[in-house]
C-alpha cells in the first residue's frame, strides 16, 4: 500500500480515531532499535549479575519461573523503553 493511500483513509477517520492512531505512531517512535535493546540488555544482565555476586538476591530455578508465569496471568506491562516487566511473587 502506498503512503498516499494510508493518508487518504487515515484522514477520513473520525478525530477520536486519528488522535488515537497519532499516540500510537508516537509512542512507537520512543521503543529502542534492535541494537539499542541489546546494549540496553547487556547493561541489565551485567547489572543483575553484579546484584547475584553480591548476594542481593537469590535465583529461582527457570522451570519453577516458566510454572509460575504459565499458571498465572504474569501482570505484564511494558515500560518507557519498551521492555516487558513481569512481576513474579
Amino acid at each position: 500500500m502506498e503512503i498516499s493511500q494510508i493518508e487518504t483513509e487515515v484522514l477520513s477517520l473520525p478525530v477520536e480515531q486519528r488522535a488515537c492512531l497519532v499516540h500510537r505512531l508516537l509512542l512507537s517512535l520512543d521503543e529502542p532499535t534492535e541494537v539499542e535493546f541489546d546494549r540496553l540488555w547487556g547493561v541489565e544482565s551485567a547489572r543483575r549479575a553484579v546484584e547475584f555476586d553480591l548476594g542481593n538476591f537469590q535465583a529461582t530455578p527457570g522451570d519453577k519461573v516458566a510454572a509460575k508465569v504459565k499458571g498465572h496471568d504474569s501482570g505484564a506491562t511494558k515500560s518507557s523503553m519498551g521492555f516487558h516487566q513481569v512481576r513474579i511473587d
